[in-house]
């Protein structure tokens, strides 16, 4: 099953000084699961399969009952219930935190380089915009990073299985970067958590 592809030929028509510089774009979106094929696509996938559902549903569970009651009390106490905001929003976010192995002050950077690198594949990017994507992955390229020398990472959150693989050599820069690229843009946009 051959998987589809991501049509990024518009580099080829931006300007040279840009089109160098978007080529790391390219690189990434061609390292996307749902863009590659096996090999690539099957070591990737069998790498996170299992840890998408991580932690398990009782863990999730206990944790987001405890703070839908606290949200609760401070939405009764103050008067006001904007259910979005003061409660969909927070239990969205600390889910997919948990999910992903990261803070949720990191899933909120995460959400403007989601948005960045879906605003450059899903239409054919002005100058501005592939700018503004290759910014993104430079700051995603420099989190992943960070996340594969944290000393406290979860070895079993999606995070800590893609820091293990890239300091093990199972999985090279690019890949760790394109799948948690894909990883948390799917989930975020799924979730629809940040607006």
């Amino acid at each position: 099953c051959l998987s589809s592809r991501a049509d990024v030929s518009f580099i080829d028509r931006l300007p040279d000084d840009v089109r160098a510089q978007a080529e790391p774009l390219r690189t990434t979106f061609e390292h996307w699961m749902v863009f590659s094929d096996p090999p690539i696509q099957t070591k990737l996938r069998n790498l996170v399969r299992g840890h998408v559902a991580r932690p398990s549903p009782v863990e999730l569970e206990h944790a987001l009952s405890a703070r839908a009651e606290q949200l609760l009390h401070d939405g009764v106490s103050v008067g006001s219930l904007a259910v979005y905001d003061a409660f969909a929003k927070p239990l969205g976010l600390q889910a997919l935190a948990a999910i992903l192995g990261v803070s949720e002050q990191e899933l909120r950077c995460a959400d403007g380089w989601s948005n960045d690198l879906l605003d450059f594949i899903n239409v054919e990017p002005s100058v501005e915009q592939t700018r503004r994507s290759i910014v993104s992955l430079g700051e995603l390229r420099q989190f992943v990073a960070q996340l594969r020398d944290r000393d406290t990472l979860d070895a079993d959150s999606l995070a800590g299985v893609l820091a293990r693989a890239w300091r093990e050599g199972v999985i090279d820069e690019t890949e760790a970067v394109a799948t948690f690229a894909q990883m948390i843009t799917a989930l975020l946009t799924i979730v629809g958590v940040l607006a």
